[in-house]
């Protein structure tokens, strides 16, 4: 909890509750949408009727709605620490922004508002609540949840997809973006499924449900898929150009990509600072820069799991945060390298 106590008038803010990143999906953020959902009067289920909003207010605070979102992932506080890197314990922040008065000399208690205090300590307790006491029927129960705001979520893939084949740049990949867009958010919400069994391992029914729901989502990447390359046709026929050819095989840069595998090094498996890889590599004259977003190069660090390889973690970077080069992803991973922090496994063909 960060700046959760804040007068929202006063300050301009809205609650914020922060979803964990690709590189770690989870029912977390479905468990906090939901108690969300309970306390904003949102539906339960997608299609549902919406419910009354509960009024939880403070004696001593005031009485104004709650202006209160689910975002997408982001840092700026300790939550971060426990996600980055190798260690990927799963977390989210509450806070509200923006603030009008943020590390100013007018950030003073009477910004403070208790009511804000207290929803932020009820969402808390009802997220914690939620956990600690389910079992494996209720997980199977939230399985259900889960799944129908998966399709939700592919769905918003979907949209994103098209866009990128409808902006069409002469040359570029942009299809084959498109599709990472729909195959990576399968493996996305594959990976907020089954992370439910984490709580439950060897619970068969639980199993069975999930196995089931992932069969539905397949079904759903698969007419995602169609439905891109049908809009890639329709845009390429009323533009009268010729439509790019799907994607039939790796390139020799992805096929060299493809079998680099790097791994955290035991001894390392915290954050990746860029002033801490500098100063390693100064000696060994590498120069080094980080070519990335700040999304994006936390992501490319968390997906170094020992098991993707750096065409995978290219292709699950540019699906979150939108596209970015794979010689750039190469040459990142290289020089952490050389610094020390990981090693690179590069298996003969």
């Amino acid at each position: 909890m960060d700046m959760v106590g804040e007068n929202q008038t006063l300050c301009g803010s809205t609650f914020q509750v922060t979803g964990t990143p690709d590189s770690v999906p989870l029912f977390l953020n479905d468990v906090l949408s939901s108690g969300l959902d309970v306390l904003l009067g949102g539906p339960l289920l997608p299609g549902h009727e919406t419910m009354g909003s509960i009024a939880i207010t403070s004696p001593t605070g005031t009485r104004d709605p709650w202006r209160a979102r689910i975002v997408p992932y982001s840092g700026g506080s300790d939550h971060e620490v426990f996600m980055r890197g190798g260690l990927q314990v799963p977390a989210t922040m509450f806070g509200n922004w923006p603030d009008y008065f943020y590390h100013s000399n007018q950030d003073t208690p009477d910004k403070s508002d208790s009511t804000q205090l207290r929803r932020a300590i009820v969402l808390g307790m009802m997220t914690a609540g939620s956990i600690a006491n389910m079992d494996g029927a209720s997980a199977a129960d939230f399985a259900e949840r889960i799944y129908a705001r998966a399709v939700q979520r592919m769905g918003l893939d979907l949209e994103k997809a098209v866009e990128t084949v409808e902006r069409g740049r002469p040359g570029s990949d942009d299809l084959g973006e498109a599709l990472n867009l729909v195959d990576r958010g399968f493996e996305r919400e594959q990976g907020t499924l089954t992370s439910l069994l984490k709580l439950f391992p060897g619970e068969k029914s639980l199993e069975r449900t999930i196995r089931q729901k992932i069969e539905g989502l397949k079904l759903e990447r698969e007419s995602a898929r169609r439905a891109v390359r049908d809009s890639c046709l329709e845009m390429c026929s009323r533009r009268m150009v010729i439509p790019p050819q799907s994607p039939s095989g790796l390139t020799p840069e992805e096929k060299e990509a493809a079998r680099l595998i790097p791994s955290r090094i035991p001894g390392f498996p915290g954050p990746l600072s860029d002033e801490y890889i500098a100063l390693k590599l100064e000696p060994k004259g590498i120069p080094y820069n980080n070519p990335f977003s700040e999304a994006a190069g936390f992501e490319v660090g968390a997906f170094i799991d020992g098991k993707r390889s750096v065409l995978e973690i290219r292709n699950a970077v540019s699906a979150e945060c939108g596209p970015v080069r794979l010689a750039d992803v190469r040459d990142y991973v290289q020089k952490l390298a050389a610094a020390g922090v990981i090693v690179l496994k590069n298996p003969a063909p």
